[in-house]
């Protein structure tokens, strides 16, 4: 069985609650274990739908205790000071744990611009630091993910929210710029994954499953029964993740 690292999950309550939805952070587990998931990166709901500071403090009490979860906090640039000088936001991240960060700009109200958030993007990029983006404007368009990550050439980008339409657009993205990786949850297209690997390699993929708001079950049967060689599939299903997270340098 391949060794699943899922690198997109969360836990706390929404805001809005669908009736088929896995409920309580007991329940979303328990789903990730009984498809095989043993590793996740979580985040809280309320670091991205309430404010940032609110979701990464109630973060740490709904992980303590279950081995092999990794924290995952949602920031925002410096302007305000909410969270702290960039000084005191790398130290509470190192003291923290925090393997990687969500940027969410359209929830919490900032520009995603250079003017605005280049300190935020430059503290992250000198500590390889993974980030996970949304294609979805208003949080990011083409064109902002493009200057991005070509103005933060050493910063791990992963894109979530990926679906087959954008493919004519998100390969050129991927082929422009080696520092985007594109995570799997909602890549569901016939062999749509393959194509990526054949296009640009295994290691452009993350592994997800966006648990509980998705089901895990989906994701994990297209890469365990995908005809890619194994070691493409290990590469997928955690190894991609874990070189990421390897390469995070909290005093660079």
């Amino acid at each position: 069985m391949l060794p699943f690292f899922d690198a997109h999950v969360t836990v706390g309550p929404r805001k809005v609650v669908f009736k088929e939805q896995v409920g309580g952070t007991e329940a979303t587990f328990r789903r990730l274990e009984e498809c095989g998931i043993r590793e996740s990166l979580v985040h809280h709901t309320r670091s991205v739908e309430d404010a940032p500071q609110t979701g990464n403090r109630l973060l740490a009490g709904e992980i303590r205790g279950r081995p092999g979860t990794h924290p995952v906090w949602a920031l925002m640039p410096f302007s305000t000071g909410e969270l702290g000088t960039p000084v005191e936001v790398r130290a509470a991240l190192k003291a923290e744990g925090i393997r990687a960060v969500i940027l969410a700009p359209a929830a919490h109200q900032w520009n995603n611009a250079e003017w605005c958030a280049g300190d935020l993007y430059a503290m992250l990029e000198a500590m390889r630091m993974p980030v996970f983006v949304r294609y979805r404007p208003p949080d990011y368009t083409w064109d902002e993910l493009h200057s991005l990550l070509v103005n933060h050439p050493r910063l791990p980008v992963i894109l979530r929210n990926v679906h087959y339409t954008v493919d004519r657009t998100l390969f050129r993205l991927l082929d422009l710029c080696p520092n985007l990786h594109m995570e799997t949850s909602k890549y569901v297209v016939f062999f749509g994954i393959e194509d990526v690997v054949r296009r640009f390699g295994a290691e452009r993929l993350i592994f997800g499953s966006e648990t509980p708001f998705l089901s895990p079950g989906s994701p994990v049967t297209a890469l365990a029964l995908s005809p890619l060689p194994q070691g493409d599939k290990e590469k997928i299903a955690r190894g991609n993740l874990v070189r990421l997270l390897e390469g995070i340098d909290y005093d660079a």
